[in-house]
């Protein structure tokens, strides 16, 4: 992808009174709609009074100028376009190297700043999925279809059928905001946030104990505490250690150095310099820990895997861990033969200690 290119975009601060679409719309343009009804307002004063007085206009499918007027001057009317018009929320203006990972639900939440949040991913994966199957009789697309066959292409019509698309994706936003405000909450009131250097880049890893799933991606937004590395363990003791995109923090080495403590707990012998440390995959003996190389993600368990065995290293112990192991990852040097690491493993029996007690 071009990391380059410009996406277009709105003035903030425009009035609207008006929401367009093209006739025949799909699911993705109500997924949007459903965004703009919650959050548009910060951006598009007045959407949302608009998409809840049903202010919808409908113009033919592909058409870049409607009544000899472009986007930029129906904004400036204050009708904003959603999926049609070549608009900033219209993905049919991008390049095909970019427009193929967007569609109109991905260029409102980025507009609207939910970009990677739980909400705009609940959306975007339905859109996609149901797109793929949109012949299928239970597929939201074909019902949709169905319906503008039913009742034709009037302004009533058209009107009709937009709002009983857009009810149900605001029906999941309300839960699923909810849900995501209560989680956020919760990130920042227990999570352990510890700043350190990585390379050329400072960055902020959080370790909160929680048995929320999408407390990964929450604590990782500003809602939550924009952290770069995620250290979760749920209550069974699991762990799940992922990071944002930006900047790229590779998990390779912190990998290892966690593989060698839980060896060494277990007094299995190991060679530091063992390549495969640091390779996709699990150690032999050691199954309860996986690395997803290409995701970089490191398991000690999951939803898919609950029954894997938790580990023996305290939280605090593995947060240590983690910061050495990336405040060093310049010249990595492994775990076990850094000055101080029989001190740490006696760390991690004591804490063991602590917490049988």
């Amino acid at each position: 992808m071009n990391q380059n290119f410009q996406f277009r975009s709105y003035t903030p601060g425009k009035e609207c009174h008006t929401v367009g679409t093209h006739i025949n719309f799909h699911d993705e343009e109500a997924a949007s709609y459903a965004e703009l009804s919650f959050y548009g307002d910060e951006i598009h004063p007045g959407i949302t009074n608009a998409i809840e007085q049903k202010k919808f206009l409908f113009v033919p499918a592909g058409i870049t100028i409607y009544e000899g007027l472009n986007w930029e001057q129906w904004e400036d009317k204050g009708v904003i376009f959603v999926g049609t018009m070549d608009s900033p929320y219209d993905e049919h203006y991008l390049p095909e190297e970019i427009r193929q990972f967007e569609c109109s639900t991905t260029l409102v939440a980025r507009a609207l700043k939910l970009k990677g949040n739980g909400i705009e991913k609940m959306l975007n994966g339905l859109v996609k999925s149901d797109r793929k199957s949109e012949d299928d009789f239970l597929s939201f697309s074909s019902h949709i279809r169905r319906g503008q066959l039913y009742h034709g292409t009037s302004h009533e019509a058209q009107t009709y059928m937009l709002q009983r698309a857009i009810e149900p994706f605001q029906w999941l936003i309300a839960s699923q905001d909810q849900f995501s405000h209560e989680s956020a909450n919760y990130c920042r009131k227990n999570a352990i946030v510890e700043k350190i250097r990585y390379k050329d880049f400072k960055i902020k890893v959080a370790f909160i104990q929680t048995d929320d799933p999408q407390m990964t991606t929450i604590a990782k937004t500003s809602q939550g505490v924009s952290a770069n590395v995620v250290i979760c363990q749920n209550s069974r003791g699991n762990v799940y250690i992922s990071t944002s995109k930006r900047p790229f923090v590779n998990l390779a080495y912190v990998y290892r150095d966690i593989a060698i403590t839980e060896m060494s707990i277990k007094n299995m012998k190991f060679n530091p310099r063992d390549p495969r440390l640091l390779e996709e995959g699990h150690m032999v003996g050691l199954d309860e820990w996986h690395f997803q190389k290409e995701a970089n993600r490191i398991f000690n368990g999951s939803i898919s895997s609950p029954e894997k065995t938790p580990t023996r290293i305290a939280p605090n112990v593995l947060m240590a861990i983690v910061l050495r192991s990336l405040q060093y990852s310049k010249k990595p040097r492994a775990l076990s033969t850094a000055p101080g690491f029989e001190n740490l493993k006696k760390l991690v029996f004591d804490e063991e200690k602590k917490m049988a007690s």
